[in-house]
């Protein structure tokens, strides 16, 4: 791209690019401590302190994702490691999560399972239409979800201190109610800071427009 169209080409990780996005179009316009989530098949994590975009010394900063939450798990993150953030709530790992928490309920006869056939096709997209269509199991998991989202936001506000946390991704947007109700019932049992203002982003395309943010800053 540098030599086709003559011009300087930097590359900037997805997040990051987002939360430039809420900054500059977004609901983040009037903060200088602002953090941007998504919750797709992974979890990540941008943020601006003090008006400046944390990016770190390999521009890896701020994988939020890859933080443990617990250390006894036997659930495995896709980078290999376990116990992190992304091996419970990431969009593509929720059914290792489900099966997990299937040790220990009653779940033959719920919806989830028989929607699922036995589990065979699940995926995250079926545990939140199932939780929506009040099957107590999927509710159950959906709740579960919350607690340790809640755990990995708390983690966020008490390291960066942030206004304003926006969230995105496509289960967090196809799924405001589940993803935000149960974060705001636990998240004061885990932090210590103030809580901000947490709200689900309102933009569309959103890193598209944080690469024409950071292209307007380099």
């Amino acid at each position: 791209m540098k030599r086709k169209f003559k011009v300087d080409v930097k590359l900037i990780n997805d997040c990051k690019a987002a939360v430039l996005a809420e900054k500059q179009f977004g609901d983040g316009k009037n903060y200088e401590n602002i953090v941007y989530l998504t919750f797709s098949s992974g979890i990540g994590c941008g943020a601006i302190i003090n008006g400046k975009l944390i990016e770190g010394k390999d521009g890896n900063a701020c994988e939020i994702g890859h933080t443990v939450i617990d250390i006894n798990s036997k659930l495995k993150c896709g980078c290999g490691a376990y116990g992190h953030w992304e091996a419970y709530c990431a969009g593509k790992n929720i059914p290792n999560f489900v099966k997990y928490l299937a040790k220990n309920f009653d779940y033959k006869n719920s919806l989830l399972y028989e929607k699922s056939n036995k589990f065979k096709n699940l995926d995250s997209k079926l545990v939140f239409e199932c939780a929506k269509e009040n099957d107590k199991f999927s509710k159950f998991v959906i709740n579960e979800i919350g607690k340790i989202n809640s755990i990995g936001i708390s983690n966020v506000i008490n390291i960066f201190d942030p206004e304003f946390i926006s969230i995105g991704g496509s289960i967090a947007i196809n799924n405001k109610k589940e993803i935000l109700n149960p974060i705001k019932k636990y998240i004061k049992k885990y932090c210590i800071n103030r809580i901000p203002k947490i709200k689900i982003t309102k933009l569309n395309d959103i890193v598209l427009l944080g690469a024409l943010a950071y292209a307007k800053i380099i």
